[in-house]
This record gives structure tokens, sequence and C-alpha cells, in this order.
């Protein structure tokens, strides 16, 4: 799998920046440590990835490759990574499909040439939800903690991952509710402290981002009654513009949603829930909202 990955990865990174690309080192990495940490006008500064690409450019000098390095190690190891977390669970099998599909997609290899932080987004998010359910069954302190500081990655590499958070605190609350008697409220209140140490990274920035809704930012991006939404959602899970194929990929992940509900469901539950959040609160807020946002969905839907 890293093989694979990471060729086309690494294939044509020096290319011409776009424009997201363009805007991130111009308002962001370009500016000192500190300030990448405290200034947040818009939410384009992935926060994490600016400091990496930061520290990448000040050891290899400000170029387009070295800009996307962060993004390419992460994304390149991503593959492997979820075949060793899968493998216990679904077999080695199935968690090398999986693992190739990753290495394979061709929006997981754009996201990992990308000085953005959907690639980590894709990562640390899907390893939050693997590491939460692990510590449902096995609730170990170690566990536990290394569940914390994945999702403090995953919430600082994209806003966003606070959401796959959220449908933790709601799986554990929800499983103690049905659950009152064989189940302690510590099955939500874990991703609860993990919620709210995310957020406080995020304490700096805060009032900006409150500004910038206030002053007229939220309607940007696709709005919930254009289709386009909803094609561009379905071109990053079906990755094609064959419809028959497109037909045959929906019939399986379907078949698969429901197999997997019935084996895995706290897997299921999660990743969906996720989804539903992301989609709730953009609508609720009228808050800008890309497909791209929901990139984590990747893994899940593979």
């Amino acid at each position: 799998m890293l093989v694979i990955a990471f060729p086309l990865r690494i294939y044509r990174l020096n290319q011409s920046l776009w424009y997201d690309e363009i805007d991130t080192l111009y308002n962001f990495i370009r500016r000192d440590w500190l300030t990448i940490l405290t200034w947040m006008p818009v939410p384009n500064n992935h926060i994490l990835y600016s400091l990496l690409a930061k520290a990448a450019i000040a050891i290899f000098g400000e170029k387009e490759w070295s800009l996307r390095l962060p993004g390419v190690i992460i994304g390149g190891l991503t593959p492997a990574v979820y075949y060793l977390l899968y493998r216990k669970r679904v077999g080695d099998l199935t968690a090398f499909i999986i693992g190739i599909f990753i290495s394979l997609s061709f929006w997981a290899v754009w996201f990992s040439q990308d000085v953005r932080g959907y690639s980590g987004m894709i990562l640390f998010a899907g390893m939050s939800q693997l590491l939460y359910l692990n510590w449902l069954e096995n609730r170990t302190r170690r566990l536990a903690g290394f569940y914390i500081i994945i999702s403090l990655v995953a919430c600082y590499s994209h806003l966003y991952s606070i959401f796959v958070l959220c449908a933790q605190i709601a799986y554990g609350f929800f499983k103690w509710i049905i659950k009152s008697k064989e189940e302690k409220p510590i099955i939500f209140i874990l991703p609860g402290i993990a919620l709210v140490l995310s957020l406080a990274l995020y304490l700096p920035v805060f009032s900006q981002l409150v500004a910038y809704s206030q002053a007229g930012g939220r309607e940007a991006g696709d709005g919930f009654k254009a289709l386009s939404l909803y094609h561009s959602l379905y071109r990053i899970l079906f990755e094609t513009h064959f419809i028959k194929l497109d037909v045959m990929l929906g019939i399986f992940f379907i078949l698969g949603l429901y197999r997997l509900f019935r084996t895995w469901p706290g897997m299921a539950w999660l990743n969906l829930l996720a989804g539903i959040f992301v989609l709730i609160f953009s609508f609720a807020l009228h808050v800008f909202f890309y497909a791209r946002f929901m990139v984590f969905l990747l893994p899940f839907f593979f």
C-alpha cells in the first residue's frame, strides 16, 4: 500500500499552486508562528497544516512541493494506517481492500497534494472513530489518552472534525440511556472532554469567526437547495462520471451499509451521525458548505 500510495501522491507534486493554496500561503503560512495560531479572519486557516507547512518551508525553502509535503506524508501513510486499524475487526482481506481503495482514491490523492488540512481530516478523524469504538470494548487509560490526543489532532487539522466528536457523544449518550444499568456516563463524557479540549484550541480565534459570520460570510458556498452540493458530495464518494458504474457502486454501498449495521453498528452510526450533524449545523446557521468538509466519510464509504 505504501508503494502504491506514495508515488501517486508525489507525481507532479511541484505543479503550480491553485487558488485556495495561494490564499493559504499568503494569508497564513507566511505569517509568524503566533499569528498562525491566533489569526483566522476566515475559516480557511487549517491551523495544524499551516504550522506543518511553515516548518517544511523553513527546512526546504518555499516551493510548491515543500508546501504540500505534510499532506503527502499524511496521505501516503493513511492507507497503511487504516489497514492496521481495521484488520483486527474486519479481517485482513477486507482491511487490505479498504487500504487499496484509499491508496487509489482520486480525492484522497488530491487532498494529499493540497496545501490544506483535508488529508489530516481523512486520517485523524477516522482514527478518532476507531479508537473510540476500541475504547468502548477495552476501556484502558492508555487507549483513552491516545484517543483524546488523536481527536485533538483531527480537530486542529480541520475544525469540522468536531462533528465527529459530537457524533461520538450522541452515540455514547443513547447507548448509556438504553443500557443505563450496564453502562456508565463515561462513555459520552470521554468524547465530551475531547470536544471541550478541541474547542479550547480555537478560543484565540473564536471572536474572529463570529465577526466573519456576522459580516455576511455565512452565505458563501453551495446552498442546500442547489443540486451542485449533492452532486459534489456524490462525486467525492463515488469518484466516477459513468452512470452504470455509479448505480453499481450505490447498490454495493447500500448492501454493505445494511451488513455493517448488523455486524458493526457503532461504525455505521458514528459516521452517519457525523455527516448529519455537519449538514444540520450548516443548514441551521446558513454557514457556507462544501462537500469536501465531509471527506472524513471516505474510509467509511470504502
